[in-house]
């Protein structure tokens, strides 16, 4: 069994797409004189809901990588590390440096009805306060720690300096603790204690679900455990359908996608339940054939390849694009939304898949293979430690 299962792949970039859309269209319509506009765009699935299929994601795959690799924590770690703390120190940093030049006298004439809580004015006044705010805020982030930080000590700092870090640093408490979880769910021989691990994160989820005192926010992992916990069983399904050889039907699907649908009422869970049993398609017809051909085809699966590099790039270039189209139409403020949209998308979309296509190749990649080459200089360390149980059916 592979760790990449290409339909899945695809739907990482499609929802680094959406996710883009979605920040673009919402800094644009949202809270302008016409409502309708608004009206729409809160009809359609927010960029937090793409967000929460990505963990769901997260979760099955990571569980699906412990299966595959009897490696131990330390080798799993050092890759998950190299894998996502460089774009995202980079990113980061970027931000932090060239937003209080970008957002001084930020105030384009057809953004100014924005209330202060939306995207576009939380990157804003994070420039606007002192210097050790945001110092802090660099500082919890690029350790890692601003997502354990509540907000009744200190407000929003996990977002504050880039608003897409908020899930890189709730990514990486997941992987710190994947492995327990993946030992006590599966129940092996001597992993009590991960057993008791993985109730404890779930008993937490329950408290911070439905009670939550001190305002922890969705960078908390308890917070936000139960979609990471939607795809951890879902990769238990799927390896117990693999060995039984299980294949469906589209009219079944169709069935139990309505279901779902109708039970849950969340598109969060209906685009998940679609893509999952698409993979255990029957394939003897057109339409199955068609559509596992179109979502494992090449540029699609390649846009997941760089979905890391869209979802932290974009939001820098939208901001860059709108600024300097405030600039062009700075006396201009009957623009309508619309048209002021078709342009940053119209600039945007190449040049984030261009950034994000160059971002993958020589920051991502370069940065992986050097992962690489640091754990083959240290054997005795990958040689000490105890390797991940692997599951039966792997």
């Amino acid at each position: 069994m592979g760790d990449k299962i290409l339909p899945f792949e695809t739907l990482r970039g499609l929802m680094a797409l959406w996710v883009f859309f979605y920040h673009t269209a919402s800094i644009l319509l949202l809270h302008q004189p016409n409502q309708e506009f608004e009206n729409l765009l809160l009809r359609l699935p927010s960029g937090t809901q793409a967000v929460k299929v990505f963990i769901i994601l997260s979760g099955f795959v990571i569980f699906l990588v412990l299966a595959n690799k009897q490696e131990g924590y330390f080798t799993y770690m050092h890759k998950r590390f190299f894998r996502i703390y460089p774009l995202f120190f980079i990113t980061l940093t970027a931000a932090t440096l060239l937003g209080p030049w970008l957002f001084q006298g930020f105030a384009p004439l057809w953004l100014q009805n924005q209330p202060s809580d939306t995207i576009l004015n939380r990157s804003i006044n994070a420039f606007y306060k002192p210097e050790s705010y945001r110092a802090v805020c660099y500082f919890l982030q690029i350790t890692m720690l601003s997502g354990l930080v509540p907000n009744v000590l200190m407000q929003g700092a996990a977002q504050a300096l880039l608003s897409p870090t908020w899930s890189i640093l709730l990514e990486w408490q997941f992987y710190l603790v994947a492995p327990i979880l993946f030992a006590g769910m599966y129940g092996k021989p001597g992993h009590r204690g991960s057993l008791a691990a993985f109730l404890t994160i779930f008993a937490a989820w329950l408290f911070f679900r439905y009670y939550n005192p001190w305002g922890f926010g969705t960078a908390f992992l308890p917070v936000m455990f139960n979609y990471f916990l939607v795809g951890m069983f879902s990769y238990k399904l799927y390896a117990y359908l693999r060995e039984k050889e299980f294949r469906i039907g589209w009219p079944l699907a169709s069935v139990l996608l309505l279901l779902v649908a109708t039970i849950t009422k969340d598109p969060v869970f209906i685009v998940w339940t679609a893509f999952f049993l698409m993979i255990f398609f029957k394939c003897d017809n057109l339409l199955e054939r068609g559509l596992v051909a179109v979502m494992s085809w090449r540029p699609l699966v390649y846009l997941g390849a760089i979905s890391y590099s869209i979802y932290l790039w974009h939001l820098g270039l939208v901001y860059l694009i709108i600024y300097a189209l405030g600039v062009v139409y700075a006396e201009t403020p009957s623009l309508s939304p619309l048209f002021m949209l078709g342009w940053v998308m119209g600039i945007g979309t190449p040049l984030v898949l261009a950034m994000s296509a160059l971002s993958y190749h020589f920051i991502e990649q370069p940065f992986i293979r050097l992962g690489s080459r640091l754990r083959r200089r240290a054997p005795s360390l990958e040689a000490s430690e105890p390797t991940q149980s692997p599951t039966s059916s792997s």
